[in-house]
């Protein structure tokens, strides 16, 4: 046999060898995974990552392969006329502003919310934001080639501000490829697609401009999130945010009003981890009740811990699981359930995740000593009933005529406090309100109700209410800086009507 002929047969069997191979891997199911569709357990959506050793492609490449996934969604929310004298939800406030939700009295009307969303299925399951479908008496999907579908809400997450919808097309849908959002670097290009202020399927091109961001409004809570500075405008919020890979690895949430360059994605690895319960209709989280701060080296050194590993307990909620296992305000969590705590979004994460009903063990510092406590978690409660509260906090308030934050740190050195002062800052004073009689003023520290010592927005309302439901007057103990910088503090008695 001469070595041409030994050298085909050698090739031949190579051939066949990897042939063979191929066709067990696939009947195996080893086929590498980045490289497979991955179907998730029982009923949920089959969606598609991206491969590990994907090229780059050029901007225009990008919106050809993704652009086709990017769906408009219209949310249209009937608001009846008894109704229409509500304030916005501290949610809508931050995502769309103040001014954006002005409402007419003594009329019913249809309130249309516009934004973006990414189908992760052939079968039509699209991914957007929570606060894109939130209340929807109807949503309405339009593709990409203008054709429109009703579409079922699935499940939601409110906490993170995902939802989950479907349509049926009655066709295999394009599908977007989803990454992992782990991987991404600061400084990567990336480009975000969606439908701002109506313009169908805009693309903008960016780059990640920091991780891990923690933004927040009253009784919400985002972190972890990616910043970018492609442009994203109202309309964007639910639409894809997008590699070079052409993978999606966020989705386009939120932007700081009247700031340029400052837009905010939910990491999509976020997405993917909480996907099977939005298929049960709802995810729910575990909760402590504790107002969590993070330890500076200030309060370090103030305080006397040895470092600024772990969170301090700035209140701890009365009733939730924090109180019956005995924690106290100014502990500083270091463990929980056995993982290590380094900060307050740690903290967060740890407690979020962690299933309701569960007993779990908390390592905490308290004046220097070392104690452990045992914590039955419960489930968060739902963040409309947190909304409930503050509405009727702010009534009262109204009776009242001020408004207030918590005094953080940053506020008492803007007001000239001293960092050790507790209490609630009075932001606004309402005209020939009892308040102002009173001779109540913007910058006050309200630091005590009928003796009682306020230590933040949510006690102090409680503590208000307490008061009014006694009797029509309220005693004060208000501190103020004078126009010499000194602080001052005086009782004060408001009586209402």
């Amino acid at each position: 046999m001469n070595k041409g002929r030994i050298y085909l047969l050698v090739s031949l069997a190579a051939v066949v060898s990897l042939l063979i191979g191929m066709i067990i891997a696939g009947s195996l199911e080893i086929t590498p995974p980045s490289l497979a569709l991955r179907e998730r357990e029982g009923e949920l959506p089959v969606y598609q990552e991206g491969a590990e050793e994907s090229p780059p492609l050029n901007f225009a490449d990008i919106v050809d392969r993704v652009n086709p996934a990017v769906v408009n969604i219209t949310s249209v929310i009937v608001v009846k006329g008894e109704s229409l004298s509500q304030r916005p939800t501290p949610m809508e406030e931050f995502f769309f502003g103040p001014d954006f939700f002005r409402r007419r009295p003594g009329e019913d009307i249809a309130r249309k919310v516009a934004g973006s969303g990414l189908i992760i299925s052939k079968d039509g399951y699209i991914l957007t934001n929570h606060h894109v479908v939130r209340n929807a008496d109807q949503i309405k999907v339009k593709l990409s080639d203008d054709k429109e579908f009703k579409a079922k809400l699935i499940g939601t997450d409110q906490l993170r501000d995902i939802a989950l919808i479907k349509i049926d097309a009655e066709r295999d849908l394009p599908v977007a490829v989803l990454g992992d959002s782990d991987k991404v670097r600061v400084g990567e290009w990336v480009m975000a697609i969606g439908n701002p202020v109506a313009l169908d399927h805009t693309a903008t091109v960016g780059v990640i401009s920091a991780k891990g961001r923690t933004l927040g409004a009253e009784n919400v809570a985002f972190f972890n999130y990616l910043q970018t500075d492609a442009a994203i405008n109202e309309g964007n919020s639910g639409g894809p945010l997008i590699n070079l890979k052409g993978e999606v690895i966020g989705i386009n949430t939120l932007i700081v009003a009247m700031r340029e360059n400052l837009g905010f994605a939910i990491p999509i690895n976020m997405a993917k981890k909480i996907l099977p319960a939005l298929m049960k209709g709802k995810v729910t989280y575990g909760y402590l009740g504790i107002t969590p701060q993070e330890l500076t080296p200030e309060l370090a050194e103030m305080m006397k811990f040895p470092s600024t590993e772990g969170t301090l307990v700035g209140d701890v909620q009365e009733g939730t699981p924090a109180d019956e296992a005995g924690l106290q305000k100014g502990d500083v969590i270091t463990e929980f359930d056995g993982k290590k705590v380094d900060s307050r979004n740690t903290l967060y994460t740890i407690v979020a995740e962690t299933p309701p009903g569960k007993k779990i063990k908390i390592k905490v510092i308290r004046q220097g000593k070392v104690m452990e406590l045992t914590a039955k978690i419960t489930e968060r409660p739902e963040l409309q009933e947190a909304e409930a509260e503050r509405e009727k906090g702010e009534e009262i308030e109204g009776k009242i005529g001020i408004s207030v934050e918590n005094l953080t740190s940053r506020l008492a050195r803007r007001y000239g406090y001293p960092e050790e002062v507790r209490g609630v800052l009075v932001v606004q004073v309402q005209p020939l309100s009892p308040a102002a009689d009173a001779g109540i003023s913007r910058g006050d520290v309200i630091r005590e109700i009928n003796q009682v010592p306020v230590e933040n927005v949510r006690q102090y309302r409680r503590l208000l209410r307490e008061a009014l439901g006694k009797g029509d007057a309220v005693l004060f103990y208000i501190s103020s800086v004078d126009s010499f910088g000194n602080m001052v503090s005086r009782y004060v008695a408001v009586k209402v009507g």
